[in-house]
């Protein structure tokens, strides 16, 4: 089993925690996922700015847990407020991260092979007027398809669609739990359902 890093957007985050995006494509890897390796994934934070004096759950010492930092991804009313702190994914240290991806499946195809399920379970929104996106802005298209072109255009540049690359699709399980905590039930005897 390897463990790798995953950087994530507020809109993919969200959609991980929904249920809603179980599958994700690579490019350009040196180190190729195999099932049961193991994700952890980074997304924007901040410490101390939104701490919580509630219990979110109970540490690996039994006591009441509370959060001393927040996830961007939870407080859609701040997204583009400047002066909040939020620090980059990149910078977020593992112990502060609270979503773990299983990898279940690897197999390589073209990207343009990609299906509208494909898309679904990449995580695509339908808005309400219809029209469909895999990001938190503005930008839809009329179908999946279009829209997934868009999003890897603006996460891997203009143009990269049109290039067609072999990537590597990856089917996962989210655990809404950090790695630490998922590589210990793994340990244990009885395996906990994800």
């Amino acid at each position: 089993m390897s463990i790798h890093k995953r950087i994530e957007t507020r809109f993919a985050v969200r959609r991980l925690l929904a249920g809603t995006r179980t599958m994700m494509r690579l490019v350009n890897r040196n180190d190729t996922p195999a099932p049961g390796d193991l994700f952890w994934v980074a997304e924007t934070w901040n410490s101390d700015q939104f701490a919580s004096e509630t219990p979110t759950g109970h540490g690996t010492d039994g006591k009441p847990a509370y959060p001393r930092h927040a996830y961007e991804a939870d407080w859609p009313a701040y997204w583009g407020t400047p002066g909040l702190g939020w620090l980059p994914p990149n910078l977020m240290p593992l112990p502060l991260s609270r979503l773990t991806l299983e990898v279940t499946d690897v197999r390589w195809e073209r990207l343009h092979n990609i299906s509208e399920i494909d898309v679904l379970l990449e995580g695509a929104d339908r808005k309400g007027d219809g029209a469909w996106c895999l990001m938190d802005t503005a930008e839809t298209a009329v179908n999946p398809i279009d829209a997934y072109r868009s999003y890897w255009d603006s996460v891997e540049g203009t143009g990269a669609w049109l290039q067609n690359p072999e990537v590597q699709v990856v089917t996962f399980l989210v655990h809404r739990s950090n790695i630490e905590q998922v590589l210990f039930q793994m340990k244990s005897p009885v395996r906990a359902a994800g």
